[in-house]
């Protein structure tokens, strides 16, 4: 049997080799100029999704709306790890942990936000996240962040029953949270 010039896939299909291939068979530009401040190109490329398909995503919590916007790709912490929601996913609904939420654009930087817990429903364009509390990483007060771990790490070692443990530790892991995205910022700065 004779080779085939184009390496092929399961699907019969042949794989791209070259970024004019690629753009070919998935209408979506290969290899974009920063992976670290586009992933959702990367994303779309790998799965082949249409870079036109937006989701809407709406993050609210008590004090009010905090982003309501499109995106072409949502990750969040849930309970059982982390999720990367895109256009035409499964309806869902769950709890999600003290964490980031990355919303991520077809051609512009993510847009990172901290969320304290709360639950999150997906339908097939629509992601809604209800927060206990969340705001957007560049409001986050690094100060007062690392003086909530300290205080929770000292409660936590002197704690006297198991309620005010749990509520020690649920503290902790929100600070530590918070300080993780402060610190993703700082490296993802040029």
């Amino acid at each position: 049997m004779h080779a085939q010039s184009n390496a092929s896939t399961d699907h019969g299909l042949p794989t791209p080799t070259t970024p004019q291939d690629a753009t070919l068979y998935t209408g979506a530009e290969a290899f974009p100029r920063d992976h670290r401040l586009y992933p959702a190109t990367r994303w779309i490329n790998r799965y082949g999704a249409s870079r036109t398909m937006n989701l809407h995503v709406d993050i609210v919590s008590a004090e009010g709306e905090v982003y309501a916007g499109p995106a072409a790709m949502v990750f969040v912490i849930g309970e059982m790890g982390e999720l990367g929601i895109l256009p035409q996913h499964a309806p869902l609904l769950t709890r999600i942990r003290p964490g980031p939420v990355r919303i991520c654009h077809d051609d512009e930087p993510e847009e990172l936000l901290f969320v304290s817990g709360g639950l999150l429903e997906v339908q097939p364009h629509q992601v809604t996240v209800l927060a206990d509390t969340a705001e957007r990483a560049a409001e986050i007060d690094e100060a007062a962040a690392q003086r909530a771990k300290r205080r929770a790490e000292d409660t936590i070692s002197s704690a006297a029953d198991q309620v005010s443990l749990a509520r020690a530790q649920a503290e902790l892991a929100e600070a530590v949270a918070r300080l993780e995205i402060v610190k993703r910022i700082w490296t993802q700065l040029p």
